[in-house]
């Protein structure tokens, strides 16, 4: 059984020993040769380092740059016909020959949604009458109405159920857009890529050498005390076979 112990702890010692490079001989190992190859990326990512990523599907900055703009752009105009409709239709007290816009809405008029963006894309504060992306969604719904089963208002209110719930999906979509343009531009240009690998360099590659360089050691003690134990247990063993192979003489030379 001893032996059995010594040579699983001598295999894992082996399985470490090529994760971990060895601090008394120059020999590669796994971690060593991943974190180089990510740090030399790092220095020069369009040099032909052994990490190369020219398998990815990058795009130049101006394609990056005219995805940002699209996003934008669609953000911008899904937020202009949510306002609109509030403005020309949920906001005013239409008659019954209205059509579909009618709903027989009543009460106070239902806040704006902010736009973050004005026509040319450049970002834009809001104003104290606006509602925003994270309390859009509680704020109409304060105006929300109970209906009949024509789908009018019977209570006042100037939004029905059917109508909120699509213009918060409208604006689930274009907050979407918005918070996630940035990453869609790093997506495109990989540069998500450089800063992920970055974040592996800095954060985990110290740490991964260290703790797999004490595995290595703690297993090569273990394996070497099981090995010694081993070793004592077979000459003590030795030691009192002779002992009572001895002390068997010695009672039949003084009892022939």
């Amino acid at each position: 059984m001893g032996w059995i112990l010594v040579t699983l702890a001598f295999i894992l010692c082996g399985i470490f020993l090529i994760l971990h490079k060895n601090p008394f001989c120059q020999t590669s190992s796994v971690v060593a040769d991943t974190c180089v190859a990510v740090d030399d990326w790092l220095q020069n990512p369009s040099a032909n380092a052994p990490l190369s990523l020219q398998f990815l599907p990058c795009m130049d900055n101006e394609t990056a740059q005219e995805t940002l703009k699209a996003t934008k752009q669609t953000s911008f105009y899904v937020i202009n016909v949510v306002n609109k409709f509030i403005i020309e239709a949920s906001n005013r007290d239409l008659p019954p020959d209205a059509g579909i816009l009618y709903v027989n809405q009543s009460g106070p008029p239902v806040p704006l949604l902010c736009n973050p963006y004005y026509p040319d894309l450049t970002e834009r504060d809001c104003s104290h009458a606006e509602v925003n992306f994270g309390n859009v969604a509680q704020e109409w719904r304060k105006h929300v109405c109970e209906v009949s089963d024509e789908g009018l208002c019977i209570t006042q209110g100037r939004l029905t159920p059917k109508i909120c719930d699509q213009m918060t999906v409208a604006v689930n979509i274009s907050y979407s857009l918005y918070s996630s343009g940035e990453f869609l531009v790093q997506l495109g240009d990989c540069s998500f890529v450089l800063k992920t690998f970055s974040e592996i360099n800095e954060n985990y590659c110290p740490d991964l050498r260290r703790y797999s360089f004490w595995t290595y050691v703690g297993l090569r003690i273990v394996a070497t005390s099981v090995m010694c134990a081993t070793v004592l247990w077979m000459v003590y063993s030795r030691e009192r076979r002779i002992r009572v192979f001895t002390k068997e003489l010695t009672e039949q030379n003084h009892f022939p």
